[in-house]
């Protein structure tokens, strides 16, 4: 995907917000089913529980803190972190009917980011 490449390269980006149909939802369904199917429901429970405290960060506001959650993630998972986040990023690129890039070394919100940027440009 060359535009993620060219956007962040620039640091021409700013925070943009999914197109009306629902995407920051998207995000959110996609973060919660990847906890669910990877660490169950009560642990989604908890981890959210423990966002809160932590991090000051209700699960509603996180497609706002996209930098806030993933510095949550790797403090709480270390390099699992990656593997989670790939997960959240294969169901919304998948939700999107878009295909998740492989093989890049962006942080999880560089992506979301990039991600909400190329399809308001659509």
């Amino acid at each position: 995907m060359m535009w993620l490449a060219m956007q962040h390269s620039t640091g021409d980006y700013e925070r943009a917000t999914f197109p009306s149909v629902g995407g920051d939802g998207l995000l959110m369904e996609s973060i919660d089913e990847s906890f669910t199917t990877l660490l169950g429901q009560n642990v989604k429970n908890a981890l959210y529980a423990y966002l809160v405290k932590r991090r000051a960060l209700d699960r509603e506001d996180i497609p706002e803190r996209l930098d806030d959650f993933d510095e949550f993630m790797h403090e709480t998972f270390g390099q699992a972190a990656v593997v989670i986040e790939r997960n959240i990023l294969a169901r919304l690129y998948d939700k999107l009917g878009m295909n998740l890039p492989g093989g890049t070394d962006y942080a999880f919100s560089d992506f979301i980011d990039a991600t909400k940027k190329h399809i308001q440009a659509l």
